[in-house]
């Protein structure tokens, strides 16, 4: 909720001290961005003990993996820790856990950090979790788990925060190819939606319905919608989720990930709760 109460805080400041604040922006820090943290799993936030996790640098327009290594390996401690890691300021990474007993990997793209944390918190399940358990999953479309810890609102919420509702947008590029673009938000029911989980319904195959997904829809803090995106078998693809934060068309946050098949790649896509330019 950061960009919401900057206002806010910075009326405050002038109450408390006469002055206005000098910075209201999250800037790029000088010194080299160093970030760790947890794997949890969801709801428990117990840690997910003894998986790797596989950080990859990746190209910011494609989403795709710029080496051939990763930039670091971690076995993950007991209590879900890893780290810490050196990274670039304001690049874009690709996280990724897995283990020897499965072959499904958890893909998860997080929005460039631009100041060091220790507090990264890599939000995943077990294989055979709920989760997973509901996902219609198959070899020829991908499924996503859009998150904000901001929220997503659907309408608007008055003088808080404006009358324009978010915009999430998703669209599938893969050689000369598009899909259209989905504008997700406009279609699901509700507002204080934190994850938004994207994949083909069952009953709907290689079909955009935009229509409320089984189960998703009745948990808390969730909500899923019918969404076709096309796989590619070796994740060759990009899908390209764009979040216009309260509608705000001026800084368009976008997030670049590869397309991989759905029945051995679970993706989230993970956007800052402030602005990233």
């Amino acid at each position: 909720m950061i960009a919401d109460t900057l206002d806010r805080h910075d009326a405050e400041q002038i109450y408390l001290v006469g002055d206005e604040a000098e910075e209201t922006d999250i800037v790029a820090q000088r010194d080299a961005v160093v970030l760790s943290g947890r794997a949890v799993e969801f709801p428990a936030n117990t840690g997910r003990a003894g998986v790797t996790l596989d950080v990859w640098e990746v190209d910011a327009e494609s989403g795709q993996r710029v080496d051939d290594d990763p930039h670091a390996t971690f076995e993950v401690g007991p209590d879900g820790e890893w780290g810490p890691v050196e990274v670039a300021t304001a690049v874009p990474y690709e996280w990724v856990l897995s283990t020897d007993d499965t072959e499904v990997q958890h893909h998860l793209y997080l929005q460039p950090y631009l100041r060091s944390s220790h507090l990264v918190r890599l939000l995943s399940s077990e294989p055979d979790g709920d989760t997973r358990t509901n996902t219609n999953v198959g070899s020829d479309h991908s499924a996503l788990v859009v998150m904000r810890m901001r929220e997503w609102y659907a309408t608007g919420r008055g003088d808080t925060d404006g009358a324009r509702p978010d915009v999430l947008e998703v669209v599938v590029r893969h050689g000369d190819t598009e899909t259209d673009a989905v504008d997700v938000i406009s279609e699901f029911v509700g507002n204080g939606t934190i994850g938004l989980h994207l994949h083909d319904g069952a009953d709907a195959v290689e079909e955009s319905t935009l229509e409320p997904l089984p189960w998703f829809s009745e948990q808390p803090f969730q909500s899923g919608i019918d969404v076709f995106l096309p796989a590619s078998a070796d994740g060759a693809g990009t899908i390209s989720v764009t979040n216009l934060p309260r509608g705000d068309a001026e800084r368009p946050q976008v997030i670049n990930v590869a397309n991989w098949p759905s029945d051995t790649h679970t993706i989230s896509v993970v956007f800052a709760d402030f602005a990233v330019d």
